[in-house]
């Protein structure tokens, strides 16, 4: 993903932010050992979510095939990933998590 990255440091992790050049913010979250537990995006379509979730892309997959799908947002659980997209229309946003990965003291509403 191409676009322009800053850093923000906070008590257990970091905040990085990519700016990309189609306006959409992606923001990653990097436990102190260097381990991406979350990502969340906001912007007018959204970043490519087999690059961005890696290895949990195909459980994604397979979970979201079995997901009844809601008008403008989803949420889908598996074993190892949560992941929940919305918006509409040029505002789509969504946040994708491994709870196994969240340091401690690290909050799922963090992740925005």
């Amino acid at each position: 993903m191409s676009g322009t990255m800053t850093s923000t440091p906070h008590a257990n992790y970091t905040l990085e932010r990519i700016s990309t050049p189609w306006g959409t913010v992606v923001n990653e979250y990097v436990s102190a050992d260097g381990t991406v537990f979350a990502i969340s995006w906001r912007g007018p379509r959204p970043p490519d979510l087999s690059q961005m979730l890696g290895s949990y892309f195909s459980d994604y997959q397979t979970a979201l095939a079995q997901t009844r799908q809601m008008r403008r947002q989803l949420r889908v659980d598996t074993r190892s990933v949560v992941v929940q997209t919305g918006g509409h229309m040029r505002d789509l946003w969504g946040r994708a998590f491994v709870p196994s990965l969240m340091p401690s003291g690290v909050s799922t509403e963090e992740i925005r």
